[in-house]
């Protein structure tokens, strides 16, 4: 019989996800610390508290050539340390700083991705107003990286959380969610949720899924 710890875990590993990009210059900088792509995955993990996916991984402790080989190679070289709390390990500042050190390397990649993504959440039909859906690619990205530029530290100066590419993702999903319902009666296009005229709608939705409100109705404009 399964635990309901076990069960827990099981759900939390079911929902936790995250994207690894590796180009030559991640390998560069990997090849240079004398860590492979494994190495990288734990100290995402680690960052990313995806405990889950660490306990899948190295199976509950019990890969041997996980904890000797991988664990104890990145606790010796720093990159790691234990942790008083429930995890056995914790990355540590040297190990946070190769991450920010890789992480522009990933960027302009993980962007296009994403707003690939997040336009493809959107139906491919014309919509009862008229319009299509889907907007061009090209737009959303222009209009996605005014949206984090502007918004990102909005939403952390006035609410005093961060906003991510997964949250976004998410709150599009609950907004497509809600509309389909109705026939898709008064949804907007991809770009207009974004940004229209001086109001976001994605921007309320994100509002709204951060403070656990049914549906946001605070029209934010960022700052």
């Amino acid at each position: 019989m399964t635990s309901d710890k076990n069960m827990a875990t099981r759900k939390k590993v079911e929902t936790e996800q995250f994207t690894i990009t590796v180009n030559l210059a991640v390998l560069d900088l990997l090849r240079r610390e004398q860590l492979d792509i494994n190495h990288l995955f734990i100290l995402l993990a680690l960052n990313g508290q995806y405990i889950g996916l660490l306990d899948r991984y190295d199976d509950e402790n019990k890969r041997t050539e996980v904890l000797m080989y991988q664990y104890q190679y990145m606790y010796m070289h720093g990159f790691i340390e234990h942790s008083d709390g429930d995890e056995t390990y914790k990355i540590t500042q040297k190990g946070k700083d190769l991450l920010n050190e890789i992480s522009p390397k990933t960027e302009d990649f993980k962007f296009k991705e994403f707003c690939k993504e997040y336009v493809e959440l959107f139906p491919k039909i014309k919509l009862p107003s008229g319009k299509y859906a889907r907007s061009a690619i090209g737009e959303i990205e222009k209009k996605m990286a005014t949206f984090l530029k502007k918004n990102i530290p909005a939403f952390k100066k006035t609410y005093g959380f961060e906003i991510t590419s997964r949250d976004i993702i998410q709150a599009t999903k609950t907004y497509i969610a809600r509309y389909e319902k109705k026939g898709y009666l008064y949804m907007v296009t991809s770009s207009y949720f974004i940004q229209k005229e001086e109001v976001s709608a994605l921007a309320d939705e994100l509002l709204a899924m951060k403070e656990g409100v049914s549906k946001a109705k605070t029209n934010f404009k960022g700052m």
